[in-house]
């Protein structure tokens, strides 16, 4: 009796392992990342940290001007599609030369960001790489081990 039991358990285990769905959880980066609408010149690094039912998106742009951009919101993932809902953008302009700043502020509201970052993208994973694709953009995250 006792060896059917172990035997169950194990075909459970394997069955469950099979059956296991990817997911976003944890954080992600992408180094040289796109966006539309920058330049191509553009580099900007891009972390997600998924967490719960909570996510976090910090872009780091480094040229054509320094730029930090935290998004903060929520997220629903089905295995196929994440959709993104930010309640809160913060941007760090204080490496940007005073003289533009009047001109970025006015294209970098909160509420606008907020709006134009929630989206819904098609997810496919490769191993430790997920891959975001929307209308326009495909990204490709590496998994951060810690």
């Amino acid at each position: 009796m006792r060896k059917l039991g172990v035997a169950l358990f194990v075909v459970s285990a394997i069955g469950l392992i099979g059956c296991s769905k990817p997911s976003v959880e944890g954080k992600w980066e992408s180094v040289g990342a796109t966006m539309q609408g920058l330049p191509p010149s553009a580099q900007m690094n891009l972390t997600a940290d998924y967490a719960g039912s909570n996510v976090t998106v910090v872009m780091d742009m480094k040229q054509p001007i320094a730029i930090k951009v935290t998004a903060t919101g929520t997220y629903t993932f089905d295995g196929k599609v994440v959709t993104h809902k930010f309640t809160k953008v913060e941007t760090d302009m204080s490496k940007v030369p005073a003289a533009v700043r009047p001109m970025l502020e006015g294209q970098l509201k909160s509420d606008v960001m907020a709006k134009q970052m929630s989206t819904s993208n098609e997810v496919t994973f490769e191993g430790d790489t997920m891959i975001q694709k929307d209308k326009s953009v495909t990204q490709k995250f590496t998994r951060v081990k810690g």
